[in-house]
């Protein structure tokens, strides 16, 4: 409930807090729970003098994916052949011609040779930067400074336990390459099929 601290010398705050009070856990909209400082302004800090510095936190993070795949076509060697029954004028059968039997219901030619049909690409890159501070903090209460003319300015002191955290600059930056190319393109007859497509 009270925190009472003297000291004789300097008391020296480094990116830390002294406050009196205590932590409860609330919980948000999202249902996640967090514990919160609670400043119940009982502090009574006694010392000869004050100095504080704030801590500077850097994250930097960086992430690379890279990936290559290939189409592979096999060569289709399953011909199938197929009978068709026409009735001329003796009723006679016919089968199909011999130039009919390697060609698909489509009547496109279906002897695929055993090569790559297309290439893909894709690279996607990540890099995130973060900086902030961590403020030296005192919290809510009396505070006695016997020779101020030798601590810092405590005007720029943090008071604040609920912002002891100052977010500075925070930067993401994305890139993302995909490309994929059809090896048909790169023959004649690869074109023609392609047209056809």
């Amino acid at each position: 409930n009270n925190l009472n601290i003297n000291t004789k010398n300097n008391t020296h705050l480094k990116g830390s807090m002294i406050a009196a009070g205590n932590y409860e856990t609330i919980t948000d909209k999202n249902n996640n729970k967090q514990n919160i400082f609670i400043d119940n302004k009982n502090l009574n800090l006694n010392t000869n003098t004050l100095t504080y510095e704030n801590l500077s936190n850097t994250s930097y993070t960086k992430g690379t994916n890279l990936s290559i795949g290939l189409n592979y076509a096999f060569k289709d060697n399953q011909i199938k052949k197929q009978d068709n029954t026409t009735n001329n004028k003796d009723n006679q059968d016919k089968t199909t011609n011999p130039t009919d039997i390697a060609t698909n219901k489509d009547n496109q030619p279906k002897d695929l040779n055993n090569k790559i049909t297309s290439a893909t690409y894709s690279n996607n890159r990540n890099l995130s930067y973060n900086h902030s501070k961590t403020l030296a903090t005192i919290g809510q209460g009396s505070l006695n400074i016997k020779d101020k003319d030798s601590s810092d300015d405590t005007d720029r002191l943090n008071r604040d336990t609920k912002k002891i955290n100052k977010e500075l600059y925070n930067t993401n930056i994305s890139s993302n390459v995909d490309a994929t190319i059809d090896t048909r393109l790169f023959s004649k007859d690869g074109r023609e099929q392609v047209k056809q497509e």
